[in-house]
């Protein structure tokens, strides 16, 4: 991406209002170092697709959407655009008028905060249409209008089902928060904008655009005659259940809101946005409520057991003679929030101005009133911290005064994290940053991780990807090499940033499936004196397998211990490697290193399940054979009189032939991947196995491979 370029970008089928608002843009003064370019799509099936077609025509890091009837009038447009995207590195849109929150009914204009101005003429006259004033730089808002859509990262537009005119520009608005990146509106001390539309009409075609963004987003959605704020996918409401106001209510995935739940906004406040909040995948139990006046929160993956009552209020009771029932409520501002993972027992209330934090349990006939710190057990009436997870420890401690929690919230501070995730990248911004959100989207910012990603000086959006998770996240950090310096320093650059006990290595194209990091972790930490863990993608049974010795561990790994996503060293052992870039140039040095540190530690843990995604990124610039064959053998003979019996060696070397090798030549082939070296397989075959009994066998086996693929 090319930081230094401006893209305007149209959807044209106008010629004369196209022509002049070229003028309009080639009047602008263009800041110094800066080049623009013009890109306009001639009668676009749909303004999605035409947009989708420019955007990967350009190389701009800033792209301008906007109508072909949009005159940009502030001569300083682009310094000033220029200006808010570098002081804001997560801010991912800008537009000129738009919605703080989008409402339920999905028409932005009628929300009740609205932030913005331009000079428009869509009541047949030409005018100021001005909503509230920017009083700082900018106004974060959840929907822009489509007439001007600046932006500072690419997101593709949804042509897949946004196939007209409509919604496209609230859909993309969408897209963006749901990657994690904020929309505003700039401060205009004057309209920056003419916006020479005309009368406007909605179509027949709005109706019917209007369905499925609220089918795709949730927003609008109607449950058994309840009309949400938003309803997730594959969620229902029970009928006989008592909800008020769910206009005010938003409602993530996979959730049931029982027969005999009562959720309520006593005071019908949900014009500003919803006021109850239930993520993805909360149980509840029979007989909850929940009832909020300004903010219950309820994380992902929160069990409730039956009985359970949850506001932010109380009834007020302080006025002399005048009944409770009309005295209202104790506040107006308190905020409940129960964080993810939680679990709530029997007959359990939760009620005031509390945050309950990540993976706490609330023993069953307890009333929180207080704060409670991550993974806490309370209980009583009023409940009290009984016990914590010390990280220190790796245990769960009984705890009785205030002292003793102190001491635990201290040494969750001091304590490194269990796990570092050592990230790699190098011109990969967008799989890293699916990469990253997958990771962050499980961890938030538990400090029992951390994230490492080192940049191998990329010169895409790596840097404005990541930043954008720096000022989400403290448990990440970030490093750029000044230059290149190869992907397998690369590998021992981000080990020697981490500060876990264990060192995760990752690729940047693999993508953490939902709810395994934990699962990953706590494994780890119940068998901390293994000196490392694989990863095993190829069963999902989710056993752990513990073992000992180089033997075992290459009969249970095969050679996908070359595969780096599958690793997680012990870093006290990966630093008692003497020379740990011994095979450095092999593409396969983390080979190495794992034997090396059986040789110190024998003990190994196998962690099967399907763990991840793959982007199915084939890279080259490689020998395949020469890797895979004549490396991977050259290492582990190596280790021949250090532990790893020649048996081992032999077996593994024809398994790996059948079992890998031979399929995965075939798809090179087929797949013309040229930039694997091809040409130098048969050389490099026959040099390892011509001396086997086998080769003949395996020669001829892999000429029927192709022919039968072909």
């Amino acid at each position: 991406m090319d930081d230094k370029k401006i893209s305007f970008i149209y959807c044209t089928n106008n010629p004369v209002l196209y022509e002049e608002s070229v003028r309009y843009v080639n009047s602008l003064s263009i800041p110094d170092g800066f080049e623009i370019e013009i890109i306009s799509i001639n009668d676009a099936v749909s303004i999605t697709s035409g947009y989708n077609i420019a955007m990967k025509q350009s190389n701009a890091k800033y792209k301008v959407y906007m109508h072909q009837d949009v005159f940009i009038i502030n001569k300083n447009f682009m310094h000033e655009i220029i200006e808010v995207f570098t002081k804001q590195p997560n801010l991912g849109m800008l537009g000129v008028i738009g919605a703080a929150k989008i409402p339920h009914h999905l028409v932005w204009w009628n929300a009740s905060k609205k932030y913005g101005k331009v000079f428009e003429n869509s009541t047949g006259q030409m005018r100021m249409l001005s909503y509230s004033e920017v009083e700082s730089n900018i106004e974060k808002v959840e929907a822009i209008d489509g007439l001007i859509m600046i932006t500072q990262v690419d997101i593709p537009w949804r042509e897949d089902i946004f196939t007209g005119w409509h919604f496209y520009d609230i859909s993309q608005c969408m897209e963006f928060t749901q990657a994690g990146y904020e929309i505003a509106i700039p401060h205009q001390k004057e309209p920056w904008i003419i916006h020479d539309c005309g009368e406007l009409f909605l179509d027949s075609e709005y109706e019917k655009y209007k369905i499925i963004f609220t089918n795709e987003y949730g927003i609008g959605r109607i449950i058994n005659s309840f009309t949400f704020y938003k309803f997730g996918k594959n969620s229902r409401v029970e009928a006989g259940a008592t909800l008020t106001c769910t206009e005010g209510m938003s409602v993530g995935d996979n959730v049931t809101i029982p027969e005999s739940s009562w959720f309520l906004l006593p005071y019908r406040n949900y014009k500003d946005g919803p006021r109850i909040f239930i993520e993805d995948s909360v149980t509840f139990g029979p007989r909850n409520n929940i009832s909020a006046v300004n903010k219950v929160i309820v994380e992902k993956n929160v069990i409730f057991a039956p009985n359970v009552h949850v506001s932010d209020h109380n009834h007020e009771y302080r006025n002399i003679g005048i009944p409770i029932k009309h005295q209202g409520v104790d506040s107006l501002t308190n905020k409940v929030r129960i964080g993810e993972g939680s679990w709530i027992g029997f007959n359990a209330i939760i009620v005031g101005n509390v945050d309950i934090g990540k993976g706490c349990v609330v023993a069953s006939n307890s009333t929180v009133v207080d704060d409670v710190p991550d993974y806490s057990l309370v209980a009583g009436n009023p409940a009290k911290v009984i016990k914590m997870f010390d990280k220190k420890s790796g245990e769960w401690l009984r705890v009785k005064t205030k002292e003793e929690i102190a001491r635990v919230l201290e040494n969750r501070l001091e304590c490194e994290p269990l796990i570092s995730i050592c990230i790699p990248t190098y011109n990969r911004s967008a799989c890293l940053d699916q990469c990253l959100r997958t990771i962050f989207n499980q961890i938030g910012d538990d400090n029992n991780f951390e994230v490492i990603v080192s940049n191998n000086n990329s010169v895409d959006s790596t840097d404005e990807i990541v930043k954008k998770y720096i000022n989400r996240y403290s448990n990440i950090k970030y490093h750029k090499n000044e230059e290149n310096i190869g992907s397998e320093k690369n590998i021992l650059k981000t080990i020697s940033l981490a500060k876990g006990t264990f060192c995760m290595i990752h690729g940047d194209d693999d993508y953490f499936k939902e709810g395994t990091l934990y699962h990953i972790y706590n494994q780890v930490n119940q068998h901390k004196q293994c000196g490392m863990f694989f990863l095993d993608v190829r069963r999902d049974n989710n056993n752990v397998y513990l073992g000992e010795g180089m033997n075992q561990y290459l009969r249970a790994t095969s050679n996908y211990c070359t595969f780096i996503s599958s690793l997680i060293l012990k870093r006290v052992e990966i630093n008692k490697i003497e020379t740990i870039d011994r095979f450095l140039g092999t593409f396969i040095n983390q080979v190495y290193i794992q034997f090396s540190i059986l040789e110190n530690n024998p003990f190994f843990g196998v962690i099967n399940g399907r763990i991840y995604t793959y982007a199915h990124n084939v890279n080259g610039g490689y020998s395949f054979a020469k890797v895979f064959i004549e490396n991977y053998l050259k290492i582990l003979n190596y280790f021949n009189d250090k532990g790893l019996q020649s048996s081992s060696i032999a077996f593994e070397k024809k398994f790996m032939l059948d079992a890998w090798v031979i399929p995965s030549y075939t798809n090179m082939i087929l797949n013309e991947w040229d930039q694997l070296d091809p040409s130098s397989f048969n050389r490099i075959f026959e040099e390892n196995y011509s001396d086997e009994p086998y080769y003949n066998q395996a020669k001829s086996k892999i000429e029927t491979f192709i022919q039968n693929k072909t």
